[in-house]
């Protein structure tokens, strides 16, 4: 870890090619309303009841970024997330809304791929470009079956836009300038190795991008570990603290209990479940550089990024399921503001205060260890 000295994304071109990016990223919590009820995943983060937000909260927010990607003269990225967010029942409006106000040039989805393809289609029709599909093993095998036909679906519409015939001179140029992929994050739930490989293989001769997912699992109110199929919301539901998700980081850290086997951590740890893609530039101190993927360095520990200053709130931010906006998963620098109010969008990186960094987003954002190597992530 000593020798990490800086981070950067290679989410995009510009993000590989150019060290102030000139992106701004916006990922919204868009609801806890969830399908599905996964052990790994709390109170805090999903249930089945919560009420959706309004569409006029969705045209503050959208009128808000619109005024702010103007005055920043920025290109933008969006990310919507939940709880599951394809069961808000004018998902397809809210689509078509920021497509039309904001006209993101990356916009993405996290799903858990249990609605009907049509509204996939859909989506994609109304200018969503990425959609990353979360894998959850704890589903019937004929849910994970219809799932899986779903992926390589949407795999295949994404496809069949790069590779189009193109008709004329700006169809070659929108083709060539396309960026757009469905990739996986594969939760890799215990007792599930061989079931695993297998999906791994079957999304590699689909050509489907896939991560392995290192799951981080729940504690109960009074500190026990959840185990794999018990019910997440209701065993966590009386979790109140906001503060809570660094609470469970502290409790994984911390319990006795092993979440996996032996057999499972090695192979977790293993070159052969190594992501099939890249998502982050690493700066070494020995001045060398690597490419690799977020949760390889969640899995090998690589992510204590304590006094490093963060980008953060600059380059994106997070707006929770409540409306509440801040810089990020992590919430540091309080909060910015609210949908139905005014956001104060900040003017500098913060410095980290954690020793943990969970969150893929939050930790390919733009970060320098000392002031001497800010130059790694900001200049041409």
């Amino acid at each position: 870890m000593d020798q990490q000295i800086a981070l950067s994304s290679l989410e995009s071109p510009d993000h590989a090619l150019h060290k102030d990016h000139g992106w701004f990223a916006c990922t919204w919590f868009l609801g806890k309303r969830c399908n599905f009820d996964c052990s790994y995943c709390s109170a805090l983060e999903h249930d089945n009841h919560s009420g959706h937000v309004s569409f006029d909260a969705v045209e503050s927010m959208v009128s808000q970024l619109k005024t702010h990607l103007k005055d920043k003269n920025k290109k933008f990225k969006m990310s919507i997330t939940g709880g599951e967010p394809f069961v808000h029942p004018k998902i397809l409006d809210i689509i078509d809304l920021i497509k039309q106000e904001l006209s993101p040039e990356q916009f993405g989805f996290v799903t858990n791929g249990s609605v009907p393809l049509k509204k996939y289609e859909r989506a994609i029709e109304l200018g969503v470009t990425h959609i990353t599909f979360s894998y959850h093993m704890e589903r019937s095998d004929k849910e994970r079956q219809r799932i899986n036909s779903t992926i390589k679906a949407v795999n295949r519409i994404f496809k069949s836009h790069v590779t189009a015939k193109p008709k004329s001179i700006d169809d070659i140029k929108a083709i060539k300038n396309l960026d757009t992929n469905a990739t996986v994050n594969l939760m890799m739930l215990p007792d599930k190795l061989d079931e695993i490989k297998l999906v791994m293989q079957d999304f590699e001769r689909h050509g489907v991008s896939y991560s392995i997912r290192d799951i981080e699992p729940n504690f109960t109110a009074n500190g026990r570990m959840i185990r794999p199929y018990e019910p997440g919301y209701e065993l966590t539901k009386h979790i109140k603290n906001a503060r809570s998700v660094n609470k469970r980081q502290d409790n994984v850290k911390n319990t006795t209990e092993n979440y996996y086997t032996k057999q499972e951590r090695d192979f977790l740890e293993s070159a052969t479940s190594k992501t099939n893609w890249n998502n982050v530039r690493v700066y070494n101190k020995d001045g060398s550089t690597e490419e690799t993927h977020t949760d390889e360095l969640i899995k090998h520990g690589k992510v204590n990024f304590r006094n490093w200053k963060c980008y953060v709130g600059i380059d994106h931010i997070n707006v929770d399921w409540d409306g509440r906006v801040w810089t990020g998963l992590c919430r540091q620098g309080g909060v910015l503001g609210h949908i139905n109010g005014k956001i104060n969008f900040p003017q500098q990186p913060i410095k980290c205060r954690l020793d943990y960094c969970r969150c893929s987003i939050n930790i390919w954002t733009r970060k320098y260890k000392e002031d001497t190597h800010k130059h790694l992530v900001t200049d041409q």
